[in-house]
């Protein structure tokens, strides 16, 4: 989302659209703090979860196209910035209504890493890594630790 907003509203500041930005660098700024905001507060995934149609567009193809990925032997890796629960509802949303009978999106990754945003002091997740044990997963985040790794 961010690198499409950066492309649309650098295409408008070249075309003298967007008063009182002087600089790149301070359209940058601002993008980053409306994102950041967004996210904190959560408006954008809630609006998002309530009407999931508006944003998303069904992709028929797309567990086909993931699991010929599989077939030729790679070892698929989900990352994302949102927390478990939000994913969870995403996925579930846009990929499960294509699975083969019995099986989840959860049955086309090998590794799903949530909450893996960016660190820093404006991030809006704590840092740290948590995990899915047996491919199970609470809202609860599980901080990794020796013991409770799964292996591969």
């Amino acid at each position: 989302s961010r690198a499409s907003l950066w492309c649309q509203l650098v295409e408008r500041y070249d075309n003298g659209e967007l008063r009182g930005v002087r600089s790149y660098a301070e359209l940058y700024r601002a993008i980053d703090v409306a994102l950041n905001e967004s996210h904190i507060a959560g408006a954008l995934k809630a609006e998002i979860i309530a009407a999931p149609d508006t944003f998303l567009e069904p992709d028929p193809e797309i567990v086909q196209t993931i699991r010929d990925q599989r077939i030729a032997g790679k070892k698929l890796l989900l990352i994302t910035n949102s927390e478990w629960s939000y994913t969870r509802f995403m996925m579930e949303y846009a990929i499960d209504p294509y699975c083969p009978e019995g099986t989840t999106w959860r049955d086309l990754f090998d590794v799903v890493i949530v909450s893996a945003a960016r660190s820093g002091p404006n991030s809006s997740h704590p840092s740290g890594m948590f995990s899915m044990a047996q491919n199970r997963c609470s809202d609860a985040a599980v901080p990794i630790t020796p013991s409770n790794m799964v292996p591969p």
